[in-house]
């Protein structure tokens, strides 16, 4: 060994202890890069606030024959068709879709003959279930949950049943079933309102009807078993169909 040179010694677990070096076999700037490194990964992560894409809206016209659709979509996600009700229009859902845009992506109109979808031309043949179906193609949507009040909850059931492929759910209002029987009185109201509507538009059927003459679906009995078995048995994919004598509905009071 050369005068004046350090001797190198064995520590233990095989670490060579170097000139310059402490204990641990680490120099000095060595060891303050392990130390922060340790530091590193005790110390707790930061956490970022959460990002909310903000909602965006969109009101276009849809032109069909006949007619325009009116139509505001809002938000991002999968796709929530929202109809309203007999004499209304879209902004009937201005509450509801405060809050759904946050997580899906909200589509509400005006059915033909209403709002700013009216007035149209009597003379062209048209649908309203056909309608939703075409606003649904016009906006690249495969498939929607499908919400509808009264009028409008006729109106996604007939789409339903026309085109099961398109509806991912079904959310029924106080809906109007076809073939469901009304009593007398009830009756007479309904084509009252019908009356109003082809002489004065949809703001004549706003006006409510004499109190007391409010239009109520009869009783129609019916046995669990038959309407679980009407329910549980759907064909070729589409949604189940039940019967209309398979539909009870209980008189307001």
């Amino acid at each position: 060994m050369a005068a004046g040179e350090a001797q190198l010694t064995d520590l233990p677990g095989g670490v060579v202890a170097r000139p310059g070096a402490d204990q641990d076999g680490l120099t000095q700037p060595a060891r303050t890069r392990a130390a922060r490194t340790r530091a590193a990964r005790t110390r707790p992560a930061r956490t970022q606030p959460a990002r909310t894409r903000p909602a965006s809206r969109t009101t276009a016209v849809l032109p069909l024959p006949g007619t325009g659709l009116a139509y505001e979509v809002t938000g991002y996600g999968p796709a929530v068709v929202l109809v309203h009700g007999f004499g209304l229009d879209m902004r009937m859902w201005e509450p509801q879709v405060e809050h759904l845009a946050a997580r899906y992506r909200v589509v509400r109109y005006d059915c033909r003959g209403f709002g700013a979808s009216g007035p149209f031309d009597p003379a062209v043949p048209y649908t309203h279930a056909a309608d939703l179906v075409a606003l649904l193609d016009h906006l690249a949507i495969g498939q929607a949950v499908l919400a509808g009040l009264s009028f409008g909850g006729r109106v996604v059931l007939q789409t339903a049943l026309a085109a099961p492929a398109r509806v991912a759910g079904l959310v029924l209002l106080d809906a109007v079933l076809d073939g469901v029987p009304w009593d007398p009185e009830s009756a007479d109201v309904l084509d009252e309102l019908a009356r109003r509507v082809q002489a004065g538009g949809a703001p004549a059927g706003r006006v409510p009807p004499a109190r007391g003459t409010s239009p109520r679906p009869a009783v129609v009995e019916t046995s669990d078993t038959s309407l679980t078995q009407a329910m549980a048995a759907p064909q070729s994919g589409a949604l189940p169909h039940v019967a209309a004598q398979h539909v009870a509905a209980q008189n307001s009071e």
